[in-house]
């Protein structure tokens, strides 16, 4: 029996043995934490247990479900499996560290020196740093440098100049004058350069302007050499520029235009005027309201062709250029659509606010005869809108196409004038038509209004005959209600045809009124073009009157350049040519002295692509006079634009919240800022 008892004790303590051993087998590996010395960017992704490998905890997307990864890896030391697994599975890369590092962090790395020496950094750091001073000193040198390079630009390429000259009030309601300069090069280059804005002694009389002008010329040494002034229509600046001795004022081409399309507006349009304007403000307060999410979401649908402007906004009407006034009602008829969808959107609000925002747009909402007049008006400024487009460029020839723009100008207005005086008739006409329906409506009244005895006595002997008469008079009362809007909508249609033939007519004898006289310096530059000089439609008295006055100031400059006249000597020395020599005398040949003017007009004309300026330089030393003539006068502006360019510039610059800025230092601003092609002085 003992021995019995040890077997089944050795046996209990095998069996424990394998258990515990089972239950080892079974348990999971450990994740061991993680050592500082393990500082590769993918431990952000993987843990290591204790059976020696590492494992992903990538975590990935399934829709709502997020899955780890858990791809086992063998790990010894390396970490170059790990790495290639994020980029080979899950797309992820060692992102670099940022280099820039922080100045703070810098700083207080620093030691600081002894308190004297401390200083003198400071003091050195503080010149270092950029101020609003450092900048005005840089300005104030710049603008200096680029004074000196100006003179000596004008001194070496200039010979004739025009300028640009206007008057601007900015925002502190201090006054500036604007002058800008143009000339040709000797190489036939335009140069279109600021020569300054600066301020202008209050008032702003005809003399203080044209002592500000020649001042200012006076210092740039081009006193001798501007012979022509483009300006607007102020009686102030015409006065000056009359004043101004050997300078000529040449009206701005845009100006002029605008003082024909506002002659060209009668009486009658004012109300239409009126109403659009008021149009044009309500759509611009709803635009600044509540309503504006509808406005936008009215407008979103709407898409220009060609365009990628999105959202539309009204234009503002500014009443000193015509042509803000033509985009005002041009981006009204493009928000049309969009402003029928606003009143049907704000008709559908419950809400009381958006309600009276409806019915103040219903309100101003134009007529459908107000929205055919506004475009028919927009149609028939189009040519004026073209041309001072096409006039209004900087950089090429533009003096020379007044005339002949003008005569197209006029060619376009001239068709519908002979037919206002019947328009105006048919109008009369359908006038009578309706008072002569009018008087039949009274005379049938009349006869209506008997007394009930005869009507009884009528319908005793002829009762059928009555009600038959009834019956028609009730059909013709019918006829005449359904025929009256009729009337009006025809009337209507004669009215906006009776205007815009009215408009059409003034315009085309205010054209006639402000170029009656064309000015001689665009008559000349007109016959110095190459592709104008043949001067096609143009009146015979005038094209010769032309060519005489050129004539006139090509024999002033020609003994300047005229060259004595050559001798034709024989390269022969024989005995027998000087025999002749001496019985004949020598074989002189000269020129003509009309060669070279003659010769011009009698080359072809030049193609209507052609750049004048090259023209000339390649043909220079063919005509020589007429070449300085061409730097006189084809350099000269259409427009006095450039000057309006420049004020807007300088309303950027005296903005709102810097309207205290000096005069000074705004003439330097945009001296330097306008003249940057020419004139780089920051290298």
């Amino acid at each position: 029996m003992p021995p019995k008892r040890a077997n089944s004790s050795t046996e209990s303590l095998h069996a424990s043995k394998r258990l515990s051993s089972d239950i080892t087998d079974e348990q999971e590996p450990q994740i061991i934490p993680k050592s500082a010395n393990k500082t590769s960017w993918v431990w952000d992704y993987f843990v290591e247990k204790t059976d020696g490998r590492v494992y992903c905890q990538y975590i990935e997307k399934d829709g709502e479900n997020e899955i780890v990864c858990g791809a086992s890896l063998l790990y010894k030391t390396q970490t170059s499996s790990m790495s290639y697994h994020l980029g080979d599975k899950h797309k992820v890369f060692n992102k670099k560290k940022e280099q820039q590092l922080k100045i703070d962090d810098q700083i207080k790395k620093f030691t600081p020196h002894k308190e004297p020496k401390q200083q003198y950094l400071r003091n050195g750091l503080t010149d270092w740093l950029v101020t609003d001073g450092t900048l005005k000193a840089d300005i104030g040198a710049g603008y200096q440098e680029a004074l000196l390079q100006m003179k000596q630009l004008i001194n070496e390429t200039c010979t004739y100049a025009a300028i640009t000259t206007d008057l601007w009030t900015a925002r502190n309601n201090q006054g500036y004058i604007g002058i800008t300069g143009h000339w040709l090069t000797p190489n036939m280059e335009l140069y279109d350069i600021l020569i300054c804005i600066d301020l202008i002694k209050y008032p702003h009389t005809a003399e203080n302007i044209c002592l500000a002008l020649v001042k200012k010329i006076q210092e740039l040494h081009l006193n001798d050499k501007v012979k022509h002034a483009v300006t607007d229509n102020g009686a102030n600046v015409v006065k000056a520029i009359r004043e101004w001795d050997g300078v000529d004022r040449i009206a701005c081409t845009s100006h002029t235009l605008q003082l024909c399309v506002m002659k060209g507006l009668p009486e009658r349009l004012e109300r239409a005027q009126i109403e659009i304007a008021n149009l044009n403000k309500e759509i611009t307060r709803q635009t600044l309201t509540s309503s504006d999410r509808k406005l936008q979401d009215s407008n979103e649908p709407i898409n220009i062709p060609g365009s990628s402007l999105q959202i539309l906004r009204t234009i503002a009407d500014c009443k000193t250029r015509w042509g803000s006034t033509l985009a005002s009602w041009k981006r009204l008829l493009e928000l049309k659509e969009a402003i029928k969808r606003t009143l049907v959107t704000l008709r559908l609000d419950s809400n009381s606010s958006t309600i009276k925002d409806w019915k103040k747009l219903r309100k101003r909402y134009l007529k459908d005869c107000e929205w055919k007049l506004l475009e028919e008006l927009c149609k028939l400024f189009q040519p004026i809108e073209r041309a001072t487009t096409f006039l209004g460029g900087e950089k090429y020839c533009t003096i020379s196409l007044i005339y002949s723009t003008l005569e197209s100008i006029r060619f376009y207005y001239t068709p519908l004038i002979e037919d206002d005086d019947e328009n105006e008739e048919g109008i009369e006409d359908d006038d009578d038509e309706l008072e002569d329906d009018d008087e039949e409506s009274d005379d049938e009244d009349e006869g209506e209004s008997k007394s009930d005895e005869e009507e009884e006595d009528e319908q005793r002997i002829r009762p059928n005959v009555t009600t038959r008469q009834q019956s028609q008079q009730q059909q013709s009362q019918h006829q005449q209600h359904q025929q009256q809007p009729q009337r009006q909508h025809h009337q209507q249609q004669l009215n906006t045809a009776s205007i815009i033939n009215k408009v059409q007519k003034e315009i085309y004898g205010a054209l006639f009124d402000y170029w009656n006289d064309p000015p001689m310096a665009m008559l000349l530059a007109t016959i110095l073009d190459p592709r104008c000089k043949k001067t096609h439609g143009w009146p015979n008295e005038l094209r010769e009157r032309i060519k005489v006055e050129l004539k006139v100031q090509y024999d002033e400059i020609k003994p300047q350049n005229n060259t004595q006249p050559k001798e034709n000597f024989s390269n022969n020395n024989s005995s027998i040519d000087h025999f002749h020599a001496y019985i004949f005398g020598l074989q002189v040949i000269e020129e003509n002295e009309d060669t070279e003017f003659d010769n011009y007009f009698r080359t072809p004309q030049a193609s209507y692509d052609t750049n004048p300026f090259q023209w000339w330089q390649n043909n220079k030393d063919s005509f020589p006079v007429l070449y300085e003539l061409a730097r006189k006068y084809l350099c000269i502006p259409a427009m006095s634009v450039p000057s309006e360019r420049l004020f807007s510039d300088a309303g950027n610059q005296i903005c709102e919240e810097r309207n205290w800025l000096k005069a000074s230092t705004v003439t330097e601003l945009l001296f330097l800022k306008r003249n940057s092609e020419y004139f780089n002085v920051f290298k």
